[in-house]
């Protein structure tokens, strides 16, 4: 469902305004030009609306996700349809609404597969609700690449860029194997409704996207313990575990009895006694909260996106903040043992990436 903006939407990254606009031409074949005929490139039509005449794909407007455009007060400018020619510039050249065509060759179809990856992918974060590492894949028996697609979800929704004051969804599709990834919204707000041509890149992608694999991986994930253990625990922040009394009688081992519904999200449940990449793993995260810890005690105020680039660091600089409860906590393994009251926040968060916090 699509609602009415509110003040802090989301918005995605602009592009570099010292690009300059491309040489319009006549370059896309017939399937993806407007079904309006008789005129030439720049030109109008009997009815006055502009003859679409700019290339479909441009190496400057490609980003690391398919789907993201410049800054939506720029693009909703343009309206809906095709804009005039006379309109287009470095500012706004890499909007969706120079992607519109009529019709182009395969749409139906491409979409239908579209929406297929996209449903299979629903389902699998409505069972896990978390993201599937290609670990996990191995411990369930695969070998190699998997078709699989996630679903990140962002803090804040995005605004479209065709509807001004119209928010569009929060989520983001990302391929496990293949690095491709595009915002829920994609196919159904920009495409299905605006005719907004996909890259070339990303047709290939559903094209050959083997979404019977993908379904059939899922059936049988869903019965692999490697997979299902701690499925649907999310708790807000990774190792967040349930009240420490229910978790208590698992002792401080790997449990050996079956698990039950109020102690499957257990941490006894994930106790390994050697896995790869431990020790540098967690000399990498023991530095980061050194670091965080330290910018805690130097800086007296809480420190924001706003205020980073305020002092001129990069908006997308990695930076964690250390956030204190009222109370300690006790710990899930040994409930007689208080943990901590701090929490660790990172401030980092990209179109691909969710922000993480422990």
């Amino acid at each position: 469902a699509e609602t009415t903006a509110a003040a802090g939407a989301g918005t995605e990254a602009e592009p570099n305004a010292s690009v300059a606009a491309p040489n319009v031409s006549h370059a896309d074949d017939q399937s993806n030009q407007s079904t309006t005929e008789g005129a030439t490139p720049n030109e109008t039509s009997s009815n006055g609306v502009d003859v679409p005449d700019a290339p479909i794909d441009d190496e400057r407007c490609k980003r690391q996700c398919d789907g993201f455009w410049p800054q939506a007060d720029i693009c909703t400018s343009l309206g809906t349809t095709y804009p005039s020619h006379k309109t287009r510039n470095p500012e706004n050249m890499c909007c969706p609404q120079w992607r519109i065509r009529t019709s182009w060759t395969g749409q139906h179809t491409f979409l239908r597969r579209l929406l297929q990856i996209e449903d299979l992918a629903a389902e699998a974060d409505r069972v896990f609700n978390r993201s599937m590492a290609p670990r996990i894949f191995e411990e369930c028996g695969y070998h190699g690449d998997v078709p699989w697609v996630n679903v990140v979800r962002e803090k804040r929704m995005v605004q479209s860029r065709m509807v001004r004051s119209q928010l569009v969804s929060n989520a983001l599709y990302s391929d496990t194997s293949r690095h491709a990834c595009w915002p829920d919204g994609y196919s159904w707000h920009y495409m299905a409704r605006y005719s907004v041509v996909p890259s070339e890149e990303f047709r290939r992608y559903v094209m050959d996207f083997d979404i019977d694999t993908f379904r059939q991986a899922l059936h049988h994930v869903v019965t692999c313990p490697a997979a299902t253990s701690g499925a649907g625990c999310n708790f807000g922040c990774l190792g967040h575990w349930p009240v420490s009394n229910t978790c208590a009688s698992l002792g401080t081992s790997r449990p050996k009895q079956a698990q039950t519904q109020a102690t499957r999200c257990c941490p006894q449940w994930q106790i390994k006694a050697s896995w790869p990449g431990r020790a540098k793993f967690l000399q990498q995260l023991l530095a980061i909260e050194e670091l965080a810890s330290t910018a805690d005690l130097l800086v007296d105020r809480p420190v924001t996106q706003d205020l980073l680039e305020s002092c001129g660091v990069a908006g997308d600089t990695a930076w964690v903040t250390v956030k204190r409860t009222k109370s300690l906590a006790r710990s899930s393994i040994e409930p007689s043992q208080f943990v901590s009251q701090a929490k660790f926040e990172s401030l980092s968060s990209t179109p691909y990436k969710q922000g993480m916090c422990w």
